[in-house]
């Protein structure tokens, strides 16, 4: 968890584990989830890994599961 959030008082902080450094500071508990859900976003959206994952099964599907690779699986239940 590369974002952290704690007490301080009466106020929360939000606390960036990662670079080691405080992101928030004396703000409402609301606040800091807002600002840790939007970095956290932001974060998401420029992983070179995840545009090269979502390229994969377009460029090569002959590298990803199919349906009939699973027998009997249904989506939701069990084996």
């Amino acid at each position: 968890m590369r974002y952290v959030i704690g007490r301080d008082g009466g106020f929360a902080t939000l606390w960036d584990r990662q670079e080691k450094r405080l992101v928030v500071e004396n703000a409402s508990e609301e606040h800091c989830r807002r600002v840790r859900d939007g970095l956290l976003e932001q974060n998401h959206a420029v992983d070179p890994v995840d545009t090269a994952f979502a390229r994969l099964a377009a460029e090569h599907p002959e590298r990803c599961s199919a349906l009939d690779a699973y027998p009997g699986w249904t989506c939701g239940g069990a084996w």
